[in-house]
């Protein structure tokens, strides 16, 4: 599995049992959590652990070429870029399985370390294909960071490619709660929670509900009284405060103030478990977490506010109680297509590889 001549590096563990716990601890106190997680949760296990991971270092030297797009008010052109690559790289990815683990890369690569050659546990992903995916992980990275928002060509070279088997420290720890079992998995190199999974706060995921719903109901309520003063009021000509609430204000309202109300339906949906980490599943509040490209369940959004707006708008001039309905359905449609819009736990592997693959420190760590 590891060829002889590969370099084996062992980090030095520098977090104790009782460090580990405290950051457990306070994990636990996190804004999202069941509110007596920490008077309630029951330590089963506490364990310390090291796990096999392939590291990848490179000078990536190439190109990476596309365009962006600008826009004015009668067209759009696209813009040539070109950037070009001559800076190392450094990619990181699990040699076993670490599943249990919620570990599926290494957040850090600093910490004290010594050549080892007595690991005794099992490395299931072999070296040549672990340094494939990292060559390829590196030439994604790099197009990711060139910043060039439509790529249409690359012509990249790995020099000095490095392979370093790391075999790095954590405590797993598995505690209970309501009759169920979770864990945390904890860096025994910085102390800090990398991965875990903890019972959400059902109040906040009723109210997330609540005040998603309720904040969706006044837009589209904004929107009917909007367009019927503007279109079928008698008195003369839409006034300059019409054009701007209908032309500029409602629409950027909807663009700053709708990822927030999908979160939050995200969050009433999947909040019964929170996680962090590598882990599938359940709800993590975390930039990192982008959500997935879905276009039924957008254009039942889109579909279903339209809905909303447009059988209010009837009903609120002419009074019509199938218009109405119409309202209704478009906001049942609404809220399924918001709730089953994304989860944020969810993480494409394409991400995942970008994510794995950050430029290198000018100074090394070892």
């Amino acid at each position: 599995m590891v060829e002889p001549d590969t370099q084996t590096l062992l980090f030095t563990c520098t977090v104790t049992r009782r460090q580990a716990l405290d950051a457990v601890r306070v994990w636990w106190g996190g804004r999202l959590m069941a509110g007596d997680l920490r008077d309630q949760a029951r330590v089963i296990e506490c364990r310390l652990k090291y796990f096999p991971f392939w590291r990848l270092s490179a000078c990536l030297k190439g190109r990476v070429e596309g365009y962006r797009i600008e826009y004015d008010e009668n067209s759009h052109e696209k813009i040539p870029m070109k950037t070009t690559f001559d800076r190392d790289f450094v990619w990181t990815g699990a040699a076993c399985d670490t599943s249990a683990l919620g570990v599926l890369y290494l957040r850090n690569l600093f910490g004290e370390t010594v050549p080892s050659d007595v690991f005794t546990g099992q490395v299931t992903v072999p070296q040549d294909e672990g340094i494939a995916e990292g060559k390829r992980a590196l030439k994604y990275g790099a197009q990711k960071h060139s910043g060039i928002p439509h790529i249409t060509g690359h012509k990249l070279f790995l020099w000095h490619p490095e392979s370093t088997l790391l075999i790095y420290p954590f405590w797993m720890v598995r505690y209970a709660y309501a009759d169920r079992t979770y864990f945390a998995t904890v860096d025994g190199v910085t102390g800090s929670v990398v991965a875990g999974r903890a019972p959400g706060d059902r109040f906040r995921r009723i109210f997330a509900f609540v005040a998603a719903t309720a904040v969706s109901i006044l837009t589209a309520v904004v929107w009917v009284v909007v367009l019927e003063r503007s279109i079928f009021r008698d008195a003369g000509s839409v006034s300059d405060l019409d054009m701007f609430l209908l032309i500029l204000a409602m629409p950027m309202i909807m663009l700053y103030g709708w990822a927030p109300v999908l979160d939050a339906f995200a969050f009433s949906r999947h909040g019964a478990e929170i996680s962090a980490g590598d882990v599938y599943g359940g709800y993590r509040d975390s930039p990192e977490s982008l959500p997935p490209e879905n276009n039924t369940a957008t254009a039942g959004v889109v579909l279903g506010f339209l809905f909303m707006v447009g059988g209010g708008l009837a009903f609120y001039h002419w009074r019509m109680w199938p218009a109405l309905v119409a309202a209704v359905a478009g906001l049942v449609a609404y809220v399924i297509s918001c709730t089953s819009w994304y989860n944020p736990a969810w993480d494409k592997e394409a991400r995942r590889r970008a994510r794995n693959t950050r430029p290198m420190q000018r100074e090394k760590e070892w």
